[in-house]
């Protein structure tokens, strides 16, 4: 579950945003867990995103893979 999300745009460059999504989950042995994922987003046109990029999960991608093996 996504807990909130903070968006800040570059003051040099318009088209480019760092972002903070806070988010909530359950384990499979349902422990909750809190992970803050940040990265970087661009959008060369008005309300559609042209790249992102995943800086930090806080080990949430590796902990999903392992669990799904």
């Amino acid at each position: 579950m996504v807990n909130g999300i903070d968006v800040t745009q570059d003051k040099d460059a318009s088209q480019h945003y760092v972002f903070k999504v806070h988010l909530v989950y359950t384990t499979d042995e349902g422990e909750e867990k809190t992970a803050l994922v940040t990265g970087k987003a661009e959008s060369q046109e008005k309300g559609k995103l042209s790249s992102i990029e995943i800086k930090d999960d806080e080990g949430l991608e590796q902990e999903m893979i392992e669990n799904s093996q």
